[in-house]
């Protein structure tokens, strides 16, 4: 009788790892559509895990680490918000150690929220720049640069460093740093690593003779510029003009 409980035992066991060991099979799936109402009870236990961390999260988000002197708007063909983004792009780019920059552009698609008159806080830089696009450089030869100022004559965008007017179609006194735009010249121009692979069919970064991947997130140089200025604000320019013949002509 101890013998065969004694092999009994062995058999189960052998059968017991073997299938521990083997590859697991599924054997049936279910699904079922739980409708998002009031009457849908929260699972307190997953409510009181993700407390823990959001507390913590607030507390760091919600901190004011600058004062907007008045509301930033994204517009076209030019606004507050990409003026200001440009230009702070191109102060912390040099800070950060980058050769001169001759000009910046950004797309207004890639701001993804205002900045409102008042504190604001590092929530706001994320809501803001939530995508972790990094700073580079492009250097651009003349024709490349044609094909630039070609662009935001039928798609203008956010600029820092040139001033032009676009009358009819085409780019008329275009100014870099308040210079006549010269053909025979190369110039710098900073943007993110997503506009420099094309995004925004921004195909005029394939004539670069030169990147230089700045290795700094756009959202890290706009969040250390905020950090650092007692208030932030911005102004029109008239960077992008459209020609009054042109806008007669619509």
């Amino acid at each position: 009788m101890m013998n065969k409980l004694k092999y009994l035992l062995i058999g189960l066991s052998i059968a017991f790892f073997a299938n521990c060991k083997g590859p697991q099979a599924l054997l049936k799936t279910s699904a079922e559509t739980v409708a998002v109402s009031q009457q849908l009870k929260p699972d307190t236990t997953l409510e009181n895990l993700v407390h823990t961390y959001k507390v913590e999260l607030d507390k760091e988000m919600n901190q004011v680490i600058t004062f907007a002197k008045t509301d930033l708007f994204k517009g076209k063909p030019e606004g507050k918000l990409g003026n200001l983004i440009c230009d702070l792009s191109i102060e912390i780019a040099e800070k950060h150690g980058a050769a001169p920059i001759d000009l910046c552009i950004m797309n207004n698609g890639g701001f993804r929220a205002p900045i409102y008159q008042g504190d604001v806080t590092k929530r706001t830089v994320f809501e803001l720049m939530p995508f972790d696009n990094s700073l580079m450089v492009a250097t651009l030869s003349g024709d490349g640069m044609k094909e630039f100022l070609a662009y935001l004559c039928e798609k203008p965008e956010a600029v820092s460093g040139l001033k032009m007017t676009i009358d009819n179609g085409s780019p008329v006194s275009v100014m870099i740093n308040g210079q006549p735009f010269d053909p025979d010249k190369s110039y710098r121009v900073l943007t993110t690593d997503y506009l420099y692979n094309g995004g925004s069919r921004m195909y005029f970064f394939q004539k670069s003779t030169k990147t230089d991947d700045l290795g700094l997130l756009l959202r890290d140089a706009i969040m250390e510029y905020f950090v650092e200025a007692d208030t932030i604000s911005a102004d029109i320019e008239n960077r992008i003009q459209i020609a009054e013949t042109a806008n007669q002509d619509q």
